[in-house]
């Protein structure tokens, strides 16, 4: 599947360029594709963490993250509340996705494939798609915020999840991430657990 696809990528040849996407919103689908793409990293963040023992949570370098984007939302035409927001969202995802697959491979013993170093591979990786993100997310809220704006968001990730034909681990994660686009605050409290 797509998002599984980009976590192999990472693993094997970080250097090859991924195939081309068939575009039909030419602003929601570079995003969301993004997001997925972040989501896919955040399988080999769990898949290293597995293997070096390493908490899923990492306080100062989620609130580093989110200071340095926030301090650049202005150059993307955001603001920091909308920045901070799409970011804290996308560290809950990754976090959503992370804790599941440990608290999978556990019981089965073992995860999958080879880890990827985090300093020197998966980090400069998710700083560099932060950009490509913030770009892409600057583009959309610069859209009229009107229901014609949220109707594009959701049928852009209805459409872009079905294409990924993402496990239910995956969409909620996708859901989760996709759910504050140009928001100032995240929308409600996520409390999913999937560990299956």
């Amino acid at each position: 599947m797509a998002v599984r696809l980009v976590s192999q990528t990472l693993a094997s040849s970080p250097a090859s360029p991924p195939k081309p996407r068939p575009i039909v919103d030419p602003v929601l689908d570079p995003l969301m594709h993004g997001i997925l793409e972040r989501l896919a990293i955040s399988e080999a963040v769990a898949r290293t963490k597995y293997t070096s023992g390493k908490p899923v949570q990492d306080t100062p370098r989620e609130q580093a993250l989110l200071d340095s984007m926030g301090d650049r939302a202005t150059q993307y035409g955001l603001t920091p509340a909308q920045v901070r927001t799409f970011f804290r969202l996308q560290i809950e995802a990754g976090k959503l996705v992370q804790t599941a697959l440990l608290a999978r491979w556990k019981r089965e013993g073992s995860a999958p494939g080879e880890p990827v170093d985090l300093a020197t591979r998966l980090r400069p990786a998710l700083d560099r798609l932060g950009t490509s993100l913030m770009r892409d997310l600057g583009r959309l809220c610069a859209l009229p915020d009107d229901p014609s704006r949220m109707a594009r968001i959701h049928q852009a990730r209805e459409r872009i999840a079905k294409t990924a034909k993402l496990e239910a681990l995956q969409r909620a994660a996708f859901d989760e991430a996709t759910s504050g686009l140009c928001l100032s605050a995240p929308p409600r409290v996520w409390t999913l657990s999937m560990t299956h």
